[in-house]
């Protein structure tokens, strides 16, 4: 197992490491750090602040709520899991803040096949930090439509205004060669295009908090 020191880790958040996946899977981050590898290169970022956190938590208490009521549709939601991309110069394996997903299996089928390789969210969620911006708007939107079972990505932005992010809901639509994209204010409530009965209002999640 790969531990990294407080040293070793301040001195590591921002740069870029080639690393295997193997190491990288026995790896484990120091407090205060969040990594990813992309390409076979080990990306290392600081831990979300705390209002980052506060709408993660939100999302994903309101997606977990969706998935009891609509088992069909979600049966599992989750947070900072990996999302295994295939096909690319080495591995990549990025972390959505929230992941659901519409056949996660029973335990028993999990520890016959456990690893995230396996599995592929049917939603995924980015909360935007200032820190890594370009990761969640440009980077993070390739690597999900590569995905192919991924069928919506929301980003939801509180970099300009913390107490009312906007959020960017990103979908597929049969036929289309990239995703249909759709901005929506604090305020504006999003139906999911995808996911039947699933919709979501920032305003209302803060208020119901």
């Amino acid at each position: 197992m790969i531990r990294m020191n407080a040293t070793s880790r301040k001195s590591r958040i921002g740069r870029k490491v080639r690393m295997s996946e193997r190491d990288y899977l026995r790896r484990v981050d120091a407090p205060g750090s969040v990594s990813e590898i992309f390409d076979g290169v080990l990306q290392v970022s600081p831990s979300p602040i705390p209002s980052h956190s506060y709408w993660q938590r939100l999302i994903f208490r309101h997606l977990d709520q969706y998935s009891i009521l609509n088992p069909r549709s979600i049966n599992y939601v989750d947070q900072d899991n990996d999302v295994v991309i295939g096909g690319r110069a080495g591995a990549t394996r990025p972390r959505p803040d929230i992941t659901a997903y519409r056949d996660f299996p029973s335990l028993e089928e999990l520890v016959k096949r456990d690893d995230w390789s396996y599995f592929c969210p049917i939603l995924v969620v980015e909360i935007v930090s200032r820190r890594r911006i370009k990761k969640d708007i440009e980077r993070n939107r390739n690597l999900y439509w590569a995905a192919g079972g991924i069928a919506e990505y929301w980003i939801v932005d509180p970099t300009k205004d913390a107490k009312r992010p906007t959020m960017t809901a990103l979908y597929r639509l049969i036929g289309r060669p990239d995703w249909t994209q759709k901005r929506f204010a604090f305020t504006d409530e999003y139906q999911s295009s995808v996911l039947e009965g699933l919709s979501i209002c920032l305003k209302e999640l803060h208020a119901r908090r």
